[in-house]
């Protein structure tokens, strides 16, 4: 079976990171799909970003900041942004 492409369309949220290691396409983490939408993460920052179904892929981007909902470490450690740091099971 071969794969199908899905279009990912994070339109400004996309550039939005000047630093190529930050950029958010470069570094997706985690991808979950919930009724017509896709949640994604990235391995850099505290963001959570969702992409609505519009018939042709995946759009209209919405980032959350997690550290409005939660109280998050802060400092420069890598392991502070690394969800695995974070678990509890």
């Amino acid at each position: 079976m071969k794969p199908s492409r899905i279009r990912l369309d994070y339109g400004s949220l996309g550039s939005a990171r000047t630093d190529p290691k930050q950029h958010l396409l470069n570094n997706i983490s985690a991808v979950v799909q919930a009724g017509e939408h896709l949640w994604l993460a990235s391995d850099e920052g505290c963001t959570v970003e969702r992409l609505s179904w519009d018939g042709r892929g995946y759009a209209k981007p919405v980032s959350y900041d997690l550290s409005a909902y939660f109280s998050l470490p802060k400092g420069g450690v890598e392991g502070d942004r690394d969800p695995n740091y974070w678990r509890t099971d």
